[in-house]
């Protein structure tokens, strides 16, 4: 989503990012490449020309009623509750998931591949990536 807000899992990849995933080299070559469910992700690995398996673990944050929507049209629909994410966002969009949550969902899925000797690409999103960090 390139105006600010909140991404919906059926946005595709735009033209720049694809080229950008094209160019791309990964080396050493991944033995297993997982996405995550969005549209986005798997115009990203058919750039880079990899075979996937769709991983539901590393899905986007689910952002419940924001999903799709900028930040301007929150504001404008929804100020006091734009503003308390702002100040809480584990707290999570309305109806939408909370940030332990992905963490949980995400720790889980590393775990279980853990300890293994296969080198592994996930191509996911940032409040994944965030969330197996923290």
């Amino acid at each position: 989503m390139r105006e600010g807000g909140f991404a919906d899992p059926d946005e595709p990849a735009d033209a720049g990012g694809l080229g950008k995933a094209g160019a791309l080299v990964v080396r050493p070559a991944p033995e297993a490449v997982f996405v995550a469910p969005a549209l986005v992700a798997h115009h990203t690995a058919q750039a880079m020309g990899l075979p996937v398996s769709v991983a539901p673990e590393l899905a986007d944050i689910d952002h419940g009623a924001w999903r799709g929507r900028t930040l301007v049209e929150i504001e404008a629909a929804e100020p006091e509750a734009l503003l308390g994410w702002i100040v809480d966002p584990a707290s999570g969009a309305p109806g939408g998931e909370r940030f332990a949550s992905v963490q949980a969902r995400v720790s889980g899925w590393m775990a279980a591949r853990a300890g293994g000797e296969q080198r592994i690409l996930a191509i996911t999103h940032p409040t994944v990536m965030r969330a197996a960090l923290a």
